[in-house]
């Protein structure tokens, strides 16, 4: 809803600015925590993978070291 008044609505825009502003400032602030929490997901996902690998590896050795 705008005011009548040019002073009002100029003070309504302001704010809305204002408000718009400090919301994009929480955003970003939830975005780039949301982007270093993915990013060390992806760092244990890809020591996982590692993991996984090498014991397959493992357990590949094992197999043809006894005759499997």
């Amino acid at each position: 809803m705008r005011a009548t008044t040019s002073g009002s609505v100029a003070n309504y825009d302001a704010q809305r600015i204002e408000t718009l502003r400090n919301e994009i400032n929480v955003q970003e602030h939830v975005t780039k925590e949301a982007k270093l929490r993915a990013k060390s997901e992806e760092e244990r996902l890809s020591v996982k993978k590692h993991q996984l690998k090498a014991a397959e590896r493992e357990q590949k050795a094992n197999q043809i070291g006894s005759g499997g």
